[in-house]
């Protein structure tokens, strides 16, 4: 849906394919709004994959994982992704920005700004893949340190325990 920056994301994608003959874009996911339906099943620069109820037998093949959402409470698939040790590329807003740490993990995008979107992928393009990996290792240890079950609650209980005191 465009709301999830799918516009961003088809014009990205053909440019840096026009440069970059071998990469591959993939969308994974329901068609919210019937628009993109044709749009996406006829594209050259983009591949649909159709719906899934487990993505991680998709983000397992893929060397980083794109958001180019307008708004997020806490993007799903880039936890998911990065719980998967894959770097990240995602707009700079709330909900991505919590997971992505630039040049860490990924990079973050001008929301709604293709220029910045495709610098962004030609930019993880030019990376080595001893900085890929790294930055895998980074996206996981994000999510280990930031999300993980326990530490959310044992970060929550010491907030409430401080503000009782």
């Amino acid at each position: 849906m465009k709301e999830k920056g799918i516009e961003e994301y088809l014009s990205a994608a053909e440019c840096i394919k026009k440069k970059f003959k071998d990469t591959e874009f993939l969308i994974l996911g329901a068609f919210e709004e019937k628009i993109y339906e044709n749009r996406l099943l006829n594209n050259t620069y983009v591949k649909y994959l159709g719906v899934s109820n487990d993505v991680r037998e998709y983000i397992k093949y893929v060397d980083c994982v794109v958001n180019p959402s307008y708004h997020e409470g806490m993007s799903n698939v880039l936890l998911e992704s990065a719980a998967m040790g894959k770097p990240l590329i995602a707009s700079n807003i709330f909900g991505c920005k919590e997971i992505v740490d630039e040049n860490q993990n990924g990079f973050l995008f001008e929301v709604g700004n293709v220029k910045d979107l495709v610098n962004k992928l030609e930019l993880f393009i030019s990376l080595d893949n001893a900085k890929i990996e790294l930055m895998g290792k980074v996206s996981r240890n994000i999510v280990v340190k930031r999300f993980d079950r326990n530490t959310v609650i044992n970060a929550y209980i010491e907030k409430i325990t401080s503000v009782l005191k």
